[in-house]
């Protein structure tokens, strides 16, 4: 009876003590965690982006994260495939299509653009410079919208 009890005894430390170590090992862990997370969100913004394909299909990126000093053509190239092209005397992107979106416009939308809007006090407005001269700031809405630009300006986001 004895060796049993000592066996078990044994046992029991054994496991109370590897239940320990486990704990602590989790606690720092997650300690490192949390401080990795407080750097990396130092370094970085949320924004929230939609795509308006201008066919009925809205897509949005909420809370994306993305570097400080970051351009919104930057962060649209992260979460979208696009296709544009360089303008050195504006030293910035025309915006041609969008996942495939504006490439080959059908006929009758030859006047279709994608169009830049910026949530601003409550509503949309149009941005005034090219997207990649636009930093985005911690909590901004931006959406791009394909739409029809031959009646300016065109309506903003969620109207037509």
């Amino acid at each position: 009876m004895r060796a049993s009890t000592l066996a078990l005894t044994v046992a029991l430390v054994v496991v109370a003590s590897a239940g320990l170590l486990g704990f602590y090992q989790y606690t720092v862990l997650e300690r490192q965690y949390r401080t990795l997370l407080d750097q990396v969100e130092s370094l970085t913004v949320r924004v929230n982006i939609l795509i308006d394909y201008g066919d009925g299909r809205r897509i949005w990126f909420n809370d994306t994260l993305i570097p400080v000093g970051w351009s919104l053509y930057n962060a649209t190239r992260m979460i979208a495939d696009v296709k544009a092209t360089y303008y050195p005397e504006y030293d910035s992107h025309l915006v041609e299509a969008i996942n495939g979106v504006g490439l080959d416009k059908p006929a009758g939308k030859s006047s279709w653009y994608w169009i830049i809007w910026v949530w601003d006090n409550g509503g949309w407005r149009l941005l005034e410079v090219g997207s990649d001269k636009h930093i985005l700031r911690d909590g901004d809405t931006v959406a791009w919208v394909f739409e029809d630009t031959s009646q300016w300006p065109p309506a903003p986001p969620g109207s037509a």
